[in-house]
Parts: C-alpha cells; sequence; structure tokens
C-alpha cells in the first residue's frame, strides 16, 4: 500500500475534488426532460493551458484593462485566423496589374452603357 491513506483508498486528483465542489452546470431540481435540453444547449468547451510571456500579458492587460485573460487571448488568436484567411482569399483571388486594369475598365463601360 502506498503510504498511510486509510481504507486501501487511492487519493482522488485534483479535478475529482473540483467536480465534488462545483456546483451544477444546471438545475439538478427539473424534471428529466428540462434537464437533458438544457444540459443539450450548454456549450461544452475544451480548453489548454498555454505559457506567455508576463510582459506581453502586461502589455495585453494594459491595452484592455477590465478584459480576462482568457478573453484578450482568445481575441487576439481569432483576430491572427481572421488574418490568415483574408490572405489566403487574395491568394488565391490575386489578378496581375493588367486583368485589374481590364476588369476596371470593363466595369467602367458597362456603368456607362446602363446609366444611358
Amino acid at each position: 500500500m502506498h503510504g498511510s491513506m486509510g481504507g486501501g483508498r487511492k487519493p482522488a486528483s485534483v479535478g475529482d475534488a473540483a467536480r465534488c465542489q462545483a456546483p451544477p452546470a444546471y438545475p439538478t431540481n427539473l424534471p428529466c426532460r428540462a434537464a437533458a435540453r438544457i444540459c443539450a444547449m450548454s456549450p461544452v468547451t475544451a480548453t489548454t493551458a498555454i505559457e506567455i510571456d508576463t510582459s506581453l500579458l502586461q502589455r495585453l492587460r494594459a491595452r484592455h484593462p477590465g478584459k480576462a485573460d482568457r478573453e484578450m487571448i482568445e481575441d487576439m488568436a481569432q483576430i491572427d485566423l481572421g488574418f490568415s484567411m483574408l490572405r489566403q482569399a487574395k491568394e488565391r483571388n490575386a489578378l496581375s496589374e493588367a486583368e485589374a486594369t481590364e476588369l476596371g475598365v470593363h466595369a467602367a463601360r458597362e456603368a456607362r452603357r446602363t446609366s444611358h
């Protein structure tokens, strides 16, 4: 036996202790069907612990006072992903200068033709 915990039980992990102490995510006194509906509507988000440079985090906190660290970091990740998607779309739809000029001339002629 590992140590003297008594009763031959293995020690609970920190996660087990937190789950035992945490309030339920939805009301438990509802009929089964209503509780199941609420549980199904609750968003389940997986999280990951990260390390970030302390001075960088302090600069973010100063720039966004009152915003939670998690919210700031998620916002920055979404912004980066958005810029990445814009770059990909731009590369996918890139026109040469000649093609862009031709398209512009065609659009101008078409606009003149429809306005008269």
